[in-house]
């Protein structure tokens, strides 16, 4: 399964081409000037469908993510010779995906929000993959690609010889408690637990090297955990956004990456990846560092004021969202962008400054700040239509 840390709203549902055309087996389509269709969804009857590589007599060259969405479909046939599967989104009466011989690697598709799928099958003659239990790993069992929501798994533990998790392998898996990851795993990918909204824990083996983006985004139950000694990378927003912030620990002999202050740094001190001290009123993040990532103070209820370096030229998506007690920002000169979500639901926020360096507000930055009642933003400064949302606001143009 790709690896991805793409937002599902990212992700264009269909190109916009010529008028649509239902061909006879029901697949709704556009045509490009090439001739090539692109199929936008699927309209008919059938509950066994072959996942569609020509309609009328035109070549497919895109099927959107959201063609197979609320539908009945309940069985997904890939032919032989399909080298591109579009992510599926949303078949919530889908039970069972059925790959060809010859897919390569990696190319499995990735699944999101199919509640009911129970199985993607790989045939016992698959060059590339085997499927176990329902869940399907690479045909040599070293990568666990895909544990399908509809198993309902309350516990798993991950076979000895995997040695990675493949992206969004585990996401959405709403029930999942607990999971046992095997000594010799080395990487575990972007999203793999996403939306896990039931994980406690997760044990971390000294072997891991890897951990992707957003990897626990969506895991508001988990307690603790520990980045050992081997980690080498850890993606952007990987943690938990929700207000219970897990503890985190960093074994002393990992040489990339530590905790001071209850923040988590990467050892140049030139990156923050989450603070994970709730009870912290105030926080002065280290000089030298450059990068905020996304939702690193997600849910710190109790910060009250934080102090930024002079060094900081980047804030992260979403970064102080649900700062609930945060009063004032000052934002050093150097960052040019306030992005999406940064102070959204900072409810106490009174006092924001903002340099003359800042070009451009995101959309939603400031939604949410009922107490925020001025703004000076710099003249040249892009605001998004929807940066705020308190019609009480007073925007200063400086």
């Amino acid at each position: 399964m790709p690896e991805s840390n793409m937002p599902l709203r990212n992700i264009p549902l269909h190109p916009n081409n010529s008028a649509r055309q239902t061909s006879a087996d029901g697949f709704v389509y556009t045509l490009r000037p090439d001739g090539a269709a692109c199929v936008l969804s699927y309209r008919g009857g059938a509950r066994s469908v072959v996942y569609p590589t020509a309609v009328d007599g035109h070549p497919v060259s895109h099927v959107s993510m959201a063609a197979f969405s609320m539908t009945g479909i309940e069985e997904l046939i890939i032919p032989e010779g399909v080298e591109e599967i579009a992510p599926i989104l949303m078949a919530y009466e889908l039970r069972r995906i059925v790959l060809p011989d010859d897919l390569e690697p990696g190319r499995a598709p990735m699944i999101f929000r199919c509640r009911r799928l129970e199985e993607i099958r790989a045939r016992a003659s698959s060059l590339h993959y085997a499927t176990v239990g329902g869940v399907l790993f690479s045909r040599d069992g070293t990568v666990l690609y895909c544990v399908p929501q509809g198993l309902k798994l309350t516990e798993y533990t991950v076979p000895a010889g995997v040695c990675e998790i493949a992206g969004s392998a585990f996401g959405g898996c709403a029930s999942l408690r607990q999971i046992q990851l095997p000594a010799g795993l080395r990487c575990i990918g972007d999203g793999a637990f996403q939306d896990c909204a039931d994980l406690l824990s997760a044990d971390l083996p000294d072997s891991l090297e890897h951990i992707g983006a957003c990897v626990w985004s969506g895991c508001g139950k988990l307690e603790h955990l520990h980045i050992p000694a081997a980690v080498r990378t850890i993606g952007a927003d990987a943690f938990p956004q929700a207000d219970a912030v897990p503890e985190i620990t960093v074994d002393p002999e990992n040489r990339h990456f530590i905790m001071r202050e209850g923040m988590l740094l990467d050892r140049e001190l030139t990156r923050l990846l989450r603070c994970a001290r709730q009870d912290r009123t105030e926080v002065q993040v280290p000089e030298g560092v450059e990068e905020i990532d996304p939702h690193a103070f997600s849910g710190c209820l109790s910060l009250r004021r934080i102090t930024l370096p002079d060094s900081l030229k980047r804030i992260g998506e979403g970064a102080f969202a649900g700062c609930t007690a945060l009063e004032s920002a000052e934002i050093p000169a150097g960052v040019q962008e306030i992005p999406a979500d940064a102070f959204a639901r900072c409810v106490s926020l009174r006092e924001v400054r903002l340099p003359a360096s800042v070009k451009r507000l995101q959309p939603f930055s400031f939604w949410g700040c009922r107490s925020l009642r001025r703004v000076d933003v710099p003249e040249d400064a892009d605001i998004d239509d929807d940066a705020f949302d308190n019609r009480e606001i007073e925007i200063l143009r400086i």
